[in-house]
């Protein structure tokens, strides 16, 4: 069995089936948006119009024409209304016209609909070649004053809307406006004013075509101004014109076999391919989700970096600002016990003496604030030349012999190679300090009666300096983060005083001399080593770059 089906016919049914999967594509990207669900009812709309329209001037429909004639008015009017609905909300997912405005409009849009499916529409229908030709009535007026007015009104919204958007909104409205003008223009100039005023529906059968101006229109806005996904409508529509090929080959083939072979094979590509959108689909929204998530981390650690800039910058004011009264207490102090505002008694110099311990545990405070502040703010100095390194360490453990008498510690120095040489080119002043540091926290963390090795030999072209102590002894969190700023352990928070400043600076300061730092235990209770390794002639390294209040 074999037969015919027209060109006419063939594009009916690829637009209606185009048309009716673009309002699909589109109402599934934001179901929630008003401008989607409007495109989606008059997308569906059109779709119904045309079938009418195309099945109303068919020869073998004269038995009917005339209700098809009527519907095609029924379900024009609420087209005319979504038309300017849509409008009027593009590109905004909300609708903000008044109640009263959509009440009135919807009121009038349904009266004309009962109009138009009534005989004051159409009064009947004549054969002309063959072809049903309706005979108009006066009811159609208020169709026509209806779709006049719908129609200007959603050219005015979208020509002011033009007028006031900028960018990507202006493009799209524009592109859009283009579109739907075009399809708009053709309807009313070759459908409505021949059939109303010149009793011709010649052109009738062309009315898919003008759809598909519409749809080009809003497929280069997706396309090129991105009002949708281009990654998911591309692959939508790679589906969609293989499926439209099939069934177009389908259609003209002119055997019901061929029509059915190539029917299932188009709805087996369309399944397919619906799986592939969706799984593109998926991926797309991952990586939205994940590029969103990273917008919002940067904003974050942005955020984050200037609240740091700030501290730094406070501490750096605040410490300023400290150490000049602790540095004049200290030197009232200093006269007060060399007797320059009279002999002190026992009680007195006990008393002078803990005023000194506090005032010193607080320049030693106020001295690592200022050092971090410098550090972030790319502001340390470094004087870079030759020193002698044995008689460094040497001479900070004759300093902290005071404080490790008390507590019977020994400090032992130990060197490995008696060949070593003496010499390395760095900042003494920096160095002094690392290994202060170390030694001090060596006799702080300490149990009486023990000792602290200070270990000094040649590693890899440089010096390697270690302190060994049998103190409290760390654990892996402990080592994993102890160089970090304002880490201290849990292990000795509650027993001893600290601001978990002193380790980050020592690193700071070894690493401006191409160096590293290191810690290593046996685990809480087996003591610890803590070390540093520098070049023999180190190389200044570059410093952080300064905060956002020293640019400015």
């Amino acid at each position: 069995m074999e037969f015919h089906i027209s060109a006419p016919l063939a594009i009916l049914i690829i637009t209606v089936i185009a048309n009716a999967l673009l309002a699909y594509v589109v109402y599934s990207q934001a179901p929630e948006s008003a401008t989607n669900r409007f495109f989606f009812l008059l997308s569906l709309t059109t779709t119904i119009w045309f079938v009418l329209m195309y099945a109303s001037v068919q020869p073998g429909m004269l038995k009917v024409s005339l209700s098809l004639i009527r519907g095609t008015i029924f379900v024009a009017a609420p087209m005319s209304l979504l038309f300017f609905f849509l409008s009027y909300s593009i590109p905004n997912p909300t609708f903000t016209l008044s109640s009263r405005y959509k009440l009135l409009s919807i009121l009038a849009t349904v009266f004309v609909m009962i109009v138009g499916a009534s005989p004051f529409a159409f009064i009947g229908v004549q054969a002309i070649n063959g072809r049903p030709n309706p005979i108009p009535g006066l009811g159609l007026l208020p169709f026509v004053l209806l779709s006049t007015v719908f129609s200007v009104a959603a050219v005015v919204v979208l020509i002011r809307k033009l007028r006031r958007s900028q960018g990507r909104e202006r493009q799209q409205l524009a592109l859009i406006m283009s579109g739907m003008a075009l399809m708009v223009g053709f309807i009313i100039g070759t459908i409505l004013i021949p059939v109303v005023f010149f009793e011709n529906n010649t052109f009738v059968a062309f009315a898919p075509l003008y759809i598909l101006l519409f749809l080009s229109a809003t497929a280069l806005a997706i396309m090129k101004y991105q009002l949708f996904n281009v990654k998911i409508i591309a692959t939508e529509s790679l589906v969609m014109v293989l499926v439209f090929i099939l069934l177009f080959e389908g259609l003209l083939a002119g055997s019901v076999r061929q029509i059915f072979y190539k029917g299932v094979f188009a709805a087996l590509v369309g399944f397919l391919g619906a799986g592939v959108v969706r799984s593109v689909n998926r991926e797309v929204q991952q990586k939205e989700e994940l590029a969103q998530l990273a917008e919002r981390l940067k904003k974050a650690n942005d955020r984050l970096k200037e609240l740091d800039e700030l501290k730094t910058e406070f501490l750096s004011i605040a410490s300023h600002q400290l150490r000049t009264p602790l540095s004049i207490i200290k030197g009232y102090s200093e006269l007060l016990r060399d007797g320059a505002y009279g002999k002190m008694n026992t009680k007195e110099k006990k008393v002078l003496s803990n005023i000194d311990v506090s005032n010193e545990r607080l320049i030693k405070l106020v001295d690592e604030f200022l050092n971090v502040s410098r550090i972030e703010q790319g502001r340390t100095n470094y004087r870079f030349a030759d020193m002698n390194v044995v008689a460094l360490v040497k001479d900070i453990m004759a300093e902290l012999e005071e404080k490790a008498h008390p507590k019977g510690i020994s400090l032992v120095y130990a060197s490995k190679s008696k060949k070593f040489g003496l010499q390395i080119v760095g900042d003494e002043d920096k160095l002094r300090h690392a290994i202060y540091n170390f030694v001090d926290n060596a006799i702080k963390y300490s149990p009486e009666q023990t000792k602290v090795h200070i270990i000094v030999e040649p590693e890899a072209h440089g010096i390697a300096i270690r302190v060994r102590d049998s103190g409290v002894g760390m654990d892996q969190k402990d080592l994993a983060n102890l160089f970090q700023k304002f880490y201290r352990s849990p292990h000795v928070m509650r027993d001893f005083q600290g601001t978990g400043l002193g380790l980050f600076v020592v690193r700071q300061f070894i690493e401006a001399h191409g160096g590293h730092v290191w810690a290593d235990s046996k685990g809480v209770g087996k003591g610890s080593e803590f070390g540093f390794w520098i070049p023999l002639k180190a190389v200044p390294q570059p410093q952080p770059t300064q905060t956002v209040a020293q640019k400015k």
